[in-house]
């Protein structure tokens, strides 16, 4: 794809464009225009309720492929979530 052509939005596109935000809010991929790696535990904890409402809503309605990759990202957003938080919690000594 060449620099300035633009994907072809559809529901997967949709969703991966969802998934990508998450892993940019919980801090597993850099800010494309910052370079920086930054956690937000609400907007990750939203990002991930919407997804779910997305997959809630939609059961019975996807293709194989949109279905198994909302399955997907749904998981990896929750463990990239559990990661952040421990990040964020403040080390107890001892």
């Amino acid at each position: 794809m060449a620099q300035n052509e633009t994907p072809e939005l559809n529901f997967l596109t949709f969703i991966m464009t969802l998934a990508m935000a998450g892993m940019q809010q919980l801090g597993s991929v850099p800010n494309p225009e910052t370079g920086e790696s930054k956690i937000d535990l609400l907007h990750g904890s939203q990002t991930i309720e919407l997804l779910r409402i997305i997959q809630e809503k939609t059961k019975g309605n996807l293709t194989k492929e949109e279905e198994d990759y909302l399955r997907s990202a749904l998981t990896n957003l929750r463990l990239s979530y559990a990661e952040a938080v421990n990040k964020e919690s403040p080390k107890k000594p001892g």
